[in-house]
C-alpha cells in the first residue's frame, strides 16, 4: 500500500536544481542527492565547495549576483562544472560566467520540465541544450551584468530559453 502510494504522487522536482525526483529519500527532501551533498545542511554548516556562496531565495524571484569584498553570493546552485572549478563569476566574459551561465541554464531547463540528451561535462553532466546556450546567454546576460549587484529576471531567462528551443528544434 505504501509504495501504490508514493507512485501516485505526481512528480516532484528538486527544490534547488529543478531535476526531476525518482526515489523515495530524494521526495521526502524534496531535493536530490546532488543538491543534498552540495546544500542539504544548514546554511551555518555548509561546507563550501567553491568561492561562491549560496542564498536560498527561489530562482522564480530572478538570479541574484551579489558581491561583498572578495565573496560572490548567488542562489545558483554550482552542480556542473566545465570551465571554473574555482566558483562563479559575472560582468566580463570569462570561464567563471561561463560556469554561471551553464548553471542558470541547466536548471531553468530543469524547471521547464525538459528532456533531452546528456552531455559530459569536466564534473557532471548537463543538458544538450544547456551547453548550445549557455555561451550565447552568457555574452547576453551574465557577462553584462553589474559586477557587485545584479539581478536577471526570471521572466527573460525562461523567455531566452523557449524562443532559443523553438528556433533550434
Amino acid at each position: 500500500m505504501k509504495q501504490m502510494s508514493f507512485f501516485s504522487l505526481p512528480p516532484t522536482r528538486c527544490n534547488r536544481c529543478g531535476r526531476l525526483l525518482t526515489n523515495q529519500t530524494s521526495i521526502q527532501a524534496e531535493m536530490g542527492p546532488v543538491c543534498r551533498a552540495k546544500h542539504g545542511k544548514d546554511e551555518d554548516d555548509m561546507d563550501q565547495d567553491f568561492c561562491d556562496l549560496t542564498l536560498f531565495d527561489p530562482i522564480e524571484c530572478g538570479i541574484i549576483l551579489r558581491r561583498v569584498g572578495d565573496q560572490t553570493y548567488t542562489n545558483i546552485p554550482h552542480i556542473v562544472i566545465h570551465h571554473s572549478p574555482t566558483g562563479f563569476e559575472w560582468g566580463y566574459g570569462g570561464s567563471g560566467p561561463a560556469d554561471l551561465a551553464l548553471n542558470i541554464c541547466e536548471i531553468v531547463l530543469n524547471k521547464l520540465g525538459y528532456e533531452g540528451e546528456r552531455v559530459k561535462c569536466y564534473e557532471g553532466d548537463c543538458w544538450d541544450k544547456a551547453w548550445l546556450l549557455h555561451q550565447e546567454f552568457k555574452r547576453q546576460f551574465v557577462a553584462t551584468a553589474d559586477r557587485d549587484n545584479a539581478t536577471i529576471p526570471y521572466d527573460a531567462i525562461v523567455e531566452f530559453v523557449n524562443q532559443k528551443i523553438q528556433v533550434s528544434a
